[in-house]
């Protein structure tokens, strides 16, 4: 992806990048991102500035473009380790589910015997009270990408 930016004026301008943060991103009117990743994500700027000498006094010029906002999708971003645990009552444990991207990640957890769902977390807790507890759990991850 390459975004570039023009500007004029007199003197000529010096142009960059910048994002949402006011950090400097390219050093040049061309932004260059290759390959997009998902740490890409987000608002960018093109900075003119240009420096007028006005009776003794040096002033800097400055213009900002309008925001150009980049979104990218994740793409294979959830791990889900499959975990077999054999428990007995009283045991507590935990299933862990990971996801990378978004934006706005949730995490619904069901069990098949049923299909009832049993968490909305990155980790399900699971309290061992009856062999009623046995189960396989699914763990679904969904985001506005």
């Amino acid at each position: 992806l390459n975004l570039t930016c023009e500007a004029g004026g007199f003197p000529s301008p010096a142009v960059h990048w910048e994002d949402s943060e006011g950090m400097s991103v390219s050093s040049s009117a061309l932004l260059e991102l290759a390959p997009v990743i998902f740490g890409d994500e987000g608002v960018y700027y093109c900075v003119a500035e240009t420096t007028v000498t006005v009776g003794n006094d040096r002033i800097t010029l400055t213009a900002l473009s309008m925001n150009a906002t980049l979104t990218v999708s994740p793409e294979g971003s959830v791990e889900a380790a499959p975990q077999t645990i054999n428990g007995v009552e009283g045991m507590v444990v935990e299933f862990n589910c990971s996801a990378e991207g978004g934006p706005n990640n949730t995490f619904t957890w069901t069990r098949t015997f049923g299909d009832v769902m049993v968490a909305m977390d990155s980790v399900l807790t699971v309290n061992i009270t009856s062999a009623m507890d046995g189960s396989d759990y699914v763990c679904l991850v969904e985001n506005a990408a």
